[in-house]
């Protein structure tokens, strides 16, 4: 299993993202993968009542 912690910007919350092998020999290569996932990973805002919530670039 592998997991990471992650703070994305503007955000007060933790994030962790879990991902687990089914295949243990193939460790290296979704290591690999999950690390280029994670880095390129973005919260996007979620709609509300209708209207697209707009990221909070105060905080």
């Amino acid at each position: 299993m592998i997991k990471y912690a992650m703070f994305p910007p503007g955000l007060e919350d933790l994030s962790v993202v879990t991902i687990r092998l089914w295949q243990p020999k193939e460790a290296d290569e979704v290591t690999f993968l999950a690390d280029q996932l994670v880095a390129t990973a973005r919260l996007v805002p979620a709609e509300t009542e209708g209207h697209r919530a707009e990221p909070d670039a105060g905080r």
